[in-house]
């Protein structure tokens, strides 16, 4: 099978978030502003319950289908094989899912309370399950998942503007969330024909067992993972009532669109990782250390945006209702580095390296501690409880997993003088946001917020390019390549 180049795969996954991000920057505003805090509460509520119950459906299969199919993508045989062994499973899964979920509704009252809403996305859980990004991640086959996320986010966007007209749409609203997965995954399933053959294979052939124990560890990893993000979620809605919801959830939304930029990354390295560390260990010596300067250069300026202009950005994407939510978005702005952390160490070394047990564990560990504090966090201090919480997790996440691996860690040469580089740039980019505020300038907030972000970047790019920062001097070469400046 050909395998489309590293660069193809960054660049369709980049193009494909920074038009998803681009849409979010026009859609959140409008459905924040138009459903208010209590029935934006109400569908994120939901959806986050239905999240919950998928993850532990799928049985933690989109890392462990990456690596699976990353083995067999040259063999038809093998990876129809394994497709089909791991659809039989969720099969299984799915509908003991299903009996689950609306059981539920008889002792959960928020639940029960929105049951009508729970029926219209209910065929989320199916759809999300055999949704299979992770086959064409593992193939490294990005263009399908570029295509399919342009068409569907495309039409997702005009939907919004045509059927959430007002503060009522929120069943509406629910209903979008629900076709985007469905057509996501017919999309994906109808293009899977290229790659497998069923044919030759018989339910003799097929191998369940070599599939549990490592699943089993996957869906530790994720069950934990979903743990304190979406049980937070369903214990503040429980606790303190959708509107808290809606506050945490503007939170959660800007942070995770800056995260997301970080996590596509991961996810494209992430095979190539792996087949390097079993066959070139030098080469993988060298990505790694070049990996991790490239999530500092693109964590480190999302942190000090959203951290420095959490006001601003709560003012330019929703209104005046969701002011509150200003020190939770503060908060929760901090697992952005958190997070690129956990990500780097996670994707570039623990999973290459088959150890996903140190994974789980750290993860299990972060959630039960931040849970068992996080339970009275939600109660006493409703939305800003919550972002502490998943702070906290997201934060001994990668602690763990740095304790647990030190003994590679600490022989891996990340060098020092870039930490340093980055931690300087960063500092300076932080104090020139905070100086601009001081300036009276008679311009509306969006090109006020705008021009800060410009001019403060700028300072932190150009403080990494007289340090001769590899991967800023990468960045302008290519740039003026592309121009033909050089």
């Amino acid at each position: 099978m050909k395998v489309a180049s590293l660069k193809e795969n960054y660049l369709l996954n980049l193009v494909r978030v920074f038009y998803g991000f681009l849409i979010g920057i026009v859609s959140t505003p409008y459905i924040l502003k138009t459903l208010g805090p209590e029935n934006l509460g109400k569908v994120d509520f939901i959806n986050s319950y239905i999240s919950y119950i998928q993850v532990i459906a799928c049985l933690g299969l989109p890392l462990y289908g990456v690596r699976e199919i990353s083995k067999v993508k040259d063999n038809v045989t093998n990876r129809s094989k394994l497709i089909c062994e791991i659809f039989i499973i969720l099969t299984v899964t799915t509908v003991l899912s299903y009996f689950f979920l609306f059981f539920s509704t008889l002792f959960i009252d928020n639940v029960k309370s929105n049951y009508k809403l729970l029926l219209i996305m209910a065929p989320m859980l199916f759809f999300s399950n055999f949704s299979i990004d992770w086959f064409y991640q593992g193939i490294e086959n990005q263009r399908v998942i570029f295509l399919r996320t342009i068409i569907v986010r495309t039409l997702s966007f005009i939907s919004l503007f045509i059927f959430v007209r007002n503060r009522d749409d929120y069943f509406e609203y629910g209903v979008i969330l629900m076709l985007t997965i469905v057509i996501n995954t017919g999309i994906n399933l109808y293009y899977l024909k290229k790659y497998v053959e069923f044919s030759e294979l018989n339910f003799k052939m097929l191998e369940f067992n070599k599939h549990y124990k490592p699943l089993m560890v996957f869906l530790l990893a994720a069950f934990s993972n979903s743990l304190y993000m979406d049980l937070t979620t369903f214990f503040l809605g429980t606790i303190s009532g959708n509107k808290y919801v809606g506050y945490f959830s503007l939170s959660n939304k800007l942070v995770r669109m800056a995260i997301t930029v970080t996590s596509v990354f991961a996810a494209v390295l992430l095979p190539r990782f792996s087949a390097l560390y079993n066959n070139d260990i030098k080469q993988y010596n060298i990505l790694l250390a070049k990996a991790f300067r490239y999530i500092l250069f693109l964590i480190l300026p999302f942190f000090i945006i959203i951290y420095s202009s959490s006001s601003q950005l709560i003012l330019i994407f929703s209104n005046e209702q969701y002011l509150p939510a200003e020190t939770s978005l503060k908060i929760l702005s901090t697992i952005i580095i958190f997070v690129g952390i956990a990500y780097f160490l996670s994707y570039f070394i623990i999973y290459p390296m088959g150890k996903e047990k140190v994974y789980t564990y750290s993860v299990l560990y972060s959630s039960i501690i931040s849970i068992v504090v996080g339970y009275f966090l939600i109660r006493y201090y409703q939305h800003v409880g919550a972002a502490i919480l998943v702070a906290v997790a997201e934060l001994l996440g990668p602690i763990f997993m740095i304790l647990f691996m030190w003994g590679t860690i600490k022989k891996i040469d990340l060098k020092l003088k870039s930490i340093i580089n980055y931690s300087v740039a960063g500092i300076l980019m932080y104090a020139s946001m905070r100086l601009f505020y001081f300036i009276n300038l008679d311009i509306n907030i969006y090109l006020y917020f705008l021009v800060n972000v410009t001019i403060s970047f700028l300072i932190f790019f150009t403080y990494l390019l007289i340090t001769a920062d590899q991967i800023v001097l990468e960045l302008k070469n290519m740039v003026f390549k592309k121009l033909k400046l050089s």
